[in-house]
């Protein structure tokens, strides 16, 4: 059974962790080609209100003010309760509530605040594809959810790079020109996920805390690997958006998923 303190600990680290990301990127989003969609993160990212599931119901995790109306609801899983059409292994999910609004879901797991945060950066982009209809509820196309994909993974992407003091991207680039994009295309197996892990430096190589942690790092870290080959020479740093990127990095996902069975 989840204790009310690490539904309190979950909370905490995410939203440190999601405010850390928020003044890194917004002291560098000039930086990125993909402006516009940055300051749209900052902005919805700012909506959080914490709270906790009850059954099928949701409860403040503290005592205190009553969410604004246009309040995101994030919302830490508690024991064993299951949320209605969230993914089994879900660690942080978008879902929309019965009104269409959407919500964020994480289950409680040993993340640092650094990692919390560019977890629920990526959710939010999605949150941001609901505001923007790219996402609608209950209309489920293959177009809409890879090219929200495609978009959510760049602004993981950058999430890291300001949280590694934009060193990442660039070492990403080298890699891939280094040999990486062969050790992709082989696809036979997964140990090139190591180099990548190698390239996070500063605030963004926080330690892991467990094998599911570092399972969940690597894998996010493998399909922003692939977005960057599919961009390449074009540096991430450079993009406007990456939803035409979706179908091809849903396929590469979907080639790792099999290379890890």
């Amino acid at each position: 059974m989840t204790t009310l303190a690490s539904l309190l600990s979950t909370a905490s680290n995410g939203a440190e962790g999601l405010s850390r990301v928020r003044t890194a990127v917004a002291v560098s989003a000039s930086s990125y080609g993909c402006g516009k969609l940055l300051t749209q993160m900052l902005s919805i990212t700012g909506t959080a209100y914490w709270c906790r599931t009850n059954g099928l119901e949701l409860q403040a995790l503290r005592t205190g003010p009553a969410p604004e109306p246009d309040s995101t609801l994030v919302a830490v899983v508690a024991g064993n309760d299951v949320v209605p059409n969230a993914h089994p292994t879900m660690t942080f999910q978008v879902l929309p509530d019965d009104e269409g609004n959407p919500r964020v879901y994480v289950r409680p797991d040993p993340f640092g605040p650094v990692w919390s945060g560019i977890g629920l950066w990526h959710e939010f982009s999605h949150v941001n594809d609901y505001h923007r209809n790219d996402l609608r509820p209950h209309v489920n196309t293959a177009e809409m959810n890879q090219g929200t994909e495609g978009r959510a993974y760049l602004l993981e992407a950058i999430a890291i790079d300001v949280m590694t003091g934009g060193t990442f991207l660039d070492a990403l680039n080298a890699w891939l020109q280094a040999g990486g994009r062969d050790k992709l295309a082989t696809g036979a197996s997964l140990r090139w996920i190591d180099d990548v892990q190698r390239l996070l430096q500063g605030e963004g190589a926080e330690p892991v805390r467990s094998q599911a942690n570092k399972d969940l790092r690597g894998g996010g870290l493998g399909v922003i690997a692939h977005l960057a080959d599919l961009a390449y020479p074009t540096s991430l740093k450079d993009l406007d958006d990456a939803w035409s990127f979706g179908p091809g990095l849903v396929a590469a996902m979907a080639r790792m998923e099999s290379a890890s069975d």
